[in-house]
Parts: structure tokens; sequence; C-alpha cells
């Protein structure tokens, strides 16, 4: 499954550097004197089966022929994990690397750190989740008030030293720039 999902990602990146229409790439008018981005959506993890919604804050580093963009990535939400029912919250540094386009298809990667608990586990006793993630996504910038974002991927975590658990992720929101 991690085979499959990685070479999905490397399809669509190259797809996105080979084939996109030069026409379409509109640099200066996209991130025109805007360096930064805040995302909001909503968050779906097939294992542990995590439904819940997301925040993020980003700063763009470069912006020519390779976009990249840091991103301060808060998570929250239901966690279900050894039977048991659980709140989960995540800090996480997503770095985003695409080609600067009106409709930018890009690759990212995360890695983080994050508290879960319930009634039977206080959320700042151990253990703790650490998370790592990679996937792509589909940023659709409509106009200056921002646009929607699609992506995909693969969101593991380790919640003990004897229990990391992963799977697919999807997330969809509203992103915009400022």
């Amino acid at each position: 499954m991690r085979k499959l999902v990685f070479g999905v990602l490397l399809v669509v990146v190259q797809f996105n550097f080979l084939f996109a229409d030069d026409g379409d790439r509109n640099v200066e008018n996209r991130n025109a004197g805007r360096s930064y981005v805040i995302d909001a959506g909503f968050t779906w993890v097939n294992s542990p089966r995590v439904l819940g919604g997301h925040f993020d804050f980003g700063f763009v580093l470069h912006e020519k022929i390779l976009y990249v963009q840091n991103n301060i990535f808060l998570r929250a939400g239901s966690l279900s994990l050894d039977n048991s029912d659980y709140s989960i919250f995540t800090v996480s540094d997503k770095i985003i690397f695409g080609r600067n386009s009106t409709h930018m298809i890009y690759t990212y990667l995360e890695g983080g750190f994050g508290i879960y608990g319930n009634d039977k586990k206080p959320f700042f006793d151990d253990p703790f989740a650490v998370t790592f993630g990679f996937g792509g996504g589909w940023d659709i910038s409509s106009d200056d008030f921002g646009g929607l974002y699609v992506e995909a991927g693969y969101l593991g975590q380790i919640t003990s030293s004897k229990y990391p658990v992963s799977g697919v992720i999807i997330q969809a929101g509203w992103k915009m720039f400022f």
C-alpha cells in the first residue's frame, strides 16, 4: 500500500512539472505581494480512524520555478485506538513543494508531535503521539479571497513504543493568501 501511494505521488509530481501549461503559470499574479497563507478544513484518516479538522499558518520560502512553502499545522479530532476512543491534538511542520500556477499541484512532507487522551488517559500523560507523513494536493486558487484545496497522502503516528499506526489521509478546505 505504501509503494502504491508513493508511486501515485511521483506520477502527480511528474505530471505537474512535465505537462503543466506554462500559459497557466501566473507567478506574478497568484501571490503578488502575498507571502503568507492560512488554511482550514476537515481531516479524515482511515487508520487509526481519525476524523476532525485542521488549521495551519504558512509562509512562502521560494516562489520562482519551484514553489516552496512552510506551514505550521494544527490538527484535532477523534481517534479510535485499542478499542477505545480518544481526542487527539497534533502540531506539525509541513513543507510544500510545487510548481507555482493558478491550479497548483503539489507534494508535501510533514512531521510533528501530539497529545491524546480520554477519561481514562489524561492528555499530558505518556505515551504521546509522534506524526509523520507525505502526500500530494491540488490547490484551486479561485480569486482574491482564496480557493479550495484537496490533499491525499499517508499519515503515520506512533502512539506508544509498541503500537505504531498509519493510514491514508484525506484533507480538504479553504486556503487564503495575504
